[in-house]
């Protein structure tokens, strides 16, 4: 379980990279406004993205219980 949550935390922190990029270069080669919407779809994945990668960083010390 450990391995999905940080395959899962890495795949959301790349996609946040993605659309962060997207929602920024293309208006400036368009000449357009900002999408804020498309900032926020960006900032919540990379958190959630981050809490993944901590996730499966931590799993094995939550994991050992007796």
């Amino acid at each position: 379980m450990k391995k999905v949550y940080e395959e899962t935390g890495k795949y959301l922190y790349d996609i946040s990279k993605i659309v962060l990029g997207v929602a920024v270069i293309t208006p400036i080669f368009k000449g357009g406004s900002y999408s804020i919407t498309a900032i926020c779809v960006s900032a919540v994945s990379f958190i959630v993205g981050a809490y993944f990668l901590h996730k499966g960083d931590n799993y094995e010390s939550s994991d050992n219980r007796t």
